[in-house]
């Protein structure tokens, strides 16, 4: 029923029985509540990252100041091939300038700035530091070969620390930042400093923590220290969402042919991520380690079985996202579920964490 008929038809009641109006407003006002709870709740789970307010895991939880610059920093990405870094590079710009001032990307001593000045804050030209943060985070991560958190650091001591990482075991550890900021530093004149303490006043050692805290998602450190994949899980989870909604296809393997639920993983661990994961959710769940319910972290997989006649123990599988969530593409297609309660809570099978080879 249109709302002008509704009011028609309360109005007659209205004007001529006055008790039934009240009754047919009451149970209309009930209905509308309980849509709104239902509904509405569902669809601002998907929207907002869900329940309690947390934010979305993975999304930029950034000042209005660092979004309205989201247009120009998804223009450079896509010029410098980063497209799947586009939270991280907003990010980056909260914890640099939170969006103000002329240079946001304090991008004026980077190597991308190719205009004569080089001090601080030289910049003056709010699209120009866009475009050349966005490229000196391009160059870092091709320099650190895609380890993220080297190249996140790198942003900040420059591409000099990539190598020291490289030195020094492949792998970034917090450690190693500190370690290299010492090595670098010149005193501190600030002693209330927090780097004063350590001696390490050069840059800014805990720049990874940094920037990940203004990510929802993964904590990188514990995932590191259980010895799983570190993988850009912003990237992965961000190109399966633009996806929300794609029919469900058996044996479909692509964004054209459409996802089951093994090529979904697949597709985009491999685009996004650059990680290469088996076909089939059996194959899948072989391929990684086996963690508890109490260890799960976003980008971990989630397997279920007995959901279809396959003839192997697993039969399904999704990405947690945090919250008791997944994203997943089942018969309703390509959407987020929980699987704590319910259908998946049945046949639930167990969990699985991407592990280094």
């Amino acid at each position: 029923m249109d709302p002008g008929t509704l009011y028609l038809v309360l109005s007659k009641l209205w004007h001529f029985r006055k008790p039934i109006a009240y009754m047919v407003f009451g149970i209309c006002i009930f209905v509308m509540m309980v849509f709104i709870l239902i509904f509405g709740g569902s669809v601002s789970d998907v929207g907002n990252g869900g329940q309690n307010g947390e934010f979305p895991p993975g999304m930029a939880n950034v000042s209005k100041e660092v979004l309205r610059y989201e247009p120009l920093v998804t223009r450079y990405a896509e010029e410098f091939g980063v497209t799947g870094y586009i939270q991280i590079i907003l990010a980056i710009m909260q914890q640099e300038s939170g969006g103000a001032g002329l240079d946001p990307m304090q991008a004026s001593e980077s190597p991308a700035n190719r205009k004569y000045c080089k001090q601080p804050n030289c910049i003056t030209d709010p699209e120009y530091s866009i475009r050349a943060g966005v490229e000196n985070f391009s160059i870092v991560m091709k320099q650190a070969d895609g380890d993220l958190f080297t190249a996140l650091q790198a942003y900040n001591f420059g591409s000099g620390f990539v190598d020291y990482v490289k030195r020094n075991g492949g792998k970034y550890t917090k450690d190693l930042a500190l370690k290299f900021a010492q090595q670098h530093s010149y005193g501190c004149p600030d002693p209330d400093d927090f780097r004063a303490k350590v001696n390490a006043c050069y840059g800014d050692y805990t720049y990874v923590d940094k920037v990940m805290r203004n990510l929802g998602g993964m904590d990188p450190y514990a995932v590191a220290a259980a010895g799983g994949q570190i993988f850009d899980f912003n990237a992965v989870y961000q190109s399966m969402r633009g996806f929300l909604g794609l029919p469900y296809n058996f044996g479909g393997n692509s964004p054209q042919e459409g996802f089951d639920c093994s090529s979904l993983m697949q597709w985009n661990f491999k685009h996004a991520a650059g990680i290469n994961l088996p076909r089939v959710a059996q194959d899948q769940y072989n391929a990684t380690a086996r963690i508890k319910a109490a260890e799960l972290l976003p980008g971990d997989l989630v397997f279920f079985t007995g959901t279809y006649d396959s003839g192997t123990a697993v039969t399904h599988v999704g990405m947690y996202i945090g919250g008791g969530r997944m994203i997943q593409s089942s018969s309703s297609g390509v959407n987020v579920d929980t699987f704590t309660s319910g259908y998946w809570r049945k046949h639930l099978y167990g969990y699985g964490r991407i592990v280094r080879r």
